[in-house]
This record gives structure tokens, C-alpha cells and sequence, in this order.
């Protein structure tokens, strides 16, 4: 339970979603993230802290595909196995020599950072593939032009739709939904809500305030971050990120651990990324410098480990 929520730009305090007959909307707070995401124990092993799934990057926007890794590598999985053209993997090997370039078990997929055409069929076969065996999938850019054809199979219970407003409104007409990039810009919430209705799938719709509406009908708010978030790159790490979460999530459940709120999880993903985000432009300034998607990428280790300390009372000031 996540006992606080955000309406109308207002934090209220409550017992139960049920206590108020308004809608609610349950804002993710840095408290939250030690009850979500599971810090390894002794006992713990590379398969067991999950395996995850990338097809990202391209000829066309090969960097796409060595942020991506980062993300997930940022949040901790056991393994990332990645799919892209020859040159975009010998970029991530670079850049994280970990990685695992051939195919095999994993937990979690990730479809659409910098896909292109020449992508969209190993696109297509891990999203199909994710779905006919339970697991979670995050689908994100170019892999959202997928999703009419998936859901035309089923999209599955763990699935996760990253858009901008302007694919939101996109996909929204493809699903029958006439509208605009200015009305999803102008109504998040509710824009959300309807492409999750008429996709199936969790939406996490980004901008300014990111809204994460559920097969459930919950909202999910992260708090608004620092602009200087907004550069290329960011949303090909905040895509990993969520999938390396989702993974981890997948492992603890098939070893029949306790359960985590996987919807508020990938919620508090988004937070940590805007908080890694804004902890980077202040590296520079009290009110923030430029950035690039890699230092984003960079601090998300640190803003993690810093979150989950605050558990057992080791956190030192964060200094946000």
C-alpha cells in the first residue's frame, strides 16, 4: 500500500484508495522504492537477479541501443542479453563489457529504442515471444507502432507502454481514439487512462508529470523533475531501466518470493530516472547544468543505492 495520493496538484493522506469516492491518484514518493525493489542477498546468483531482453539500436540510431543497456545495467539485473545489428553491440560491449550478445532465457523483454525498419521483425519476435510466456515487456519508440497487431493477440498482463504525448496521440488514432498531441499535452491523466483501456497494456505516459495508468484503473504520479532531463537518449534509458526492473520482479516471483506491487515498481523507475536526471544537472549548479542521456544513465546507481539505504536508516542527505 502506498498510502498518499496526488489530485489536482495536492498530496492527500489516506488509509485506502476506497476511503475517498473521487479519483485518486497515488503519487510515488523515495520512501516507497525499499518496499518495491529487493536489495540481492548472500544467497543470490546471476539468474536469480533476473535476465533481461534487449532489442535496441539500429544502423540507423545505434546509440539508442548502448543507452538502453546502460539503463537496464543500472538497475541491476544478472544479465542483459541484447539483439541489434553488429556495430550497435560492439558499442555496448564497449561501453558494458557484461552484456551477453546471443539468445537464450530471460525474464523480461525490451522492444522499440531506436528501431527501425530493418529491426522490426526481431522487434516483433521477442514481443511475441514475451507475451506467449508471461513475462513482462516494456515497449517503447519505434516498438509502439507494434502494438495494434499485438493487441490483436493479446498484450499481455506485464506489459508496459512508454509514449510522449505525440506517440500517445499517435497510437490512440490507430486504436480508434480520435485526438490530439496538444489534448494528451493538455489532459496526461486521463490520456493514460484511454490508451490503457483500449490497449490493454499499463501506460507510462512521460512528461513533465508521468503518469503510469494500470489494467486496474490506478494512477501513478512521479513528481515533476528538471527539464534538463529533456535531451535525446533519455526515454532509450528510462526504457532499459524499467525493463532490468521488470526482470528482477519476474525472477523474485518465480522463485516464489514475496510479492511487489509491480505496477507501483515501474512507477518509482520513473522517479529514480527523473531523480538520477536532476541529481546530474546539479552536479554542475544549484539549479542544474546540460546533460546528456549517459549521465543520466550514470547516476542511476548511486540514486538507487542511496534510496535503498534509506531503509535500514544509512542514508546519508541526498542532497537533490
Amino acid at each position: 500500500m502506498i498510502p498518499r495520493s496526488y489530485q489536482d496538484g495536492h498530496v492527500y493522506a489516506y488509509e485506502r484508495e476506497s476511503d475517498r469516492e473521487d479519483t485518486q491518484v497515488i503519487l510515488i514518493e523515495e520512501r516507497d522504492i525499499p518496499q518495491l525493489i529487493r536489495v540481492p542477498g548472500p544467497e543470490d546468483h546471476k539468474y536469480t537477479r533476473g535476465i533481461v531482453g534487449l532489442v535496441a539500436g539500429s544502423h540507423s540510431y545505434p546509440g539508442a541501443g548502448v543507452l538502453a543497456v546502460l539503463g537496464a545495467q543500472g538497475a541491476g539485473p544478472g544479465m542483459i542479453r541484447l539483439d541489434a545489428p553488429p556495430r550497435v553491440e560492439d558499442l555496448a560491449l564497449a561501453a558494458a563489457p557484461g552484456i551477453v550478445t546471443q539468445g537464450g532465457r530471460i525474464q523480461a523483454g525490451l522492444i522499440g529504442p531506436g528501431m527501425d525498419e530493418e529491426r522490426r521483425q526481431a522487434a516483433r519476435e521477442l514481443a511475441r515471444f514475451s507475451l506467449l510466456s508471461g513475462l513482462p515487456l516494456i515497449i517503447d519508440a519505434g516498438g509502439l507502432e507494434l502494438v495494434p497487431e499485438l493487441c490483436d493477440t493479446g498484450i499481455g498482463e506485464c506489459t508496459v507502454l512508454t509514449p510522449h504525448a505525440g506517440e500517445a496521440a499517435s497510437l490512440m488514432r490507430k486504436l480508434g481514439q480520435d485526438t490530439s498531441r496538444n489534448w494528451v499535452e493538455t489532459h496526461p491523466r486521463e490520456a493514460a487512462q484511454t490508451l490503457s483501456h483500449a490497449s490493454g497494456a499499463r501506460v507510462l505516459l512521460k512528461g513533465a508529470t508521468t503518469f503510469l495508468a494500470t489494467a486496474d484503473s490506478r494512477i501513478f504520479a512521479t513528481p515533476q523533475g528538471s527539464a534538463w532531463t529533456a535531451v535525446a537518449g533519455a526515454g532509450d534509458v528510462l526504457a532499459g531501466f524499467l525493463a532490468g526492473l521488470a526482470a528482477g520482479w519476474k525472477a523474485d516471483h518465480e522463485q516464489g518470493l514475496p510479492d511487489r506491487d509491480f505496477d507501483a515498481m515501474i512507477a518509482a523507475g520513473a522517479m529514480i530516472h527523473m531523480l538520477a536526471g536532476k541529481k546530474a544537472a546539479q552536479r554542475h549548479g544549484p539549479i542544474g547544468a546540460p546533460i546528456s542521456a549517459l549521465d543520466i544513465a550514470h547516476a542511476l546507481p548511486s540514486v538507487l543505492g542511496q534510496l535503498l539505504a534509506s531503509s535500514q536508516g544509512e542514508a546519508q542527505a541526498v542532497g537533490y
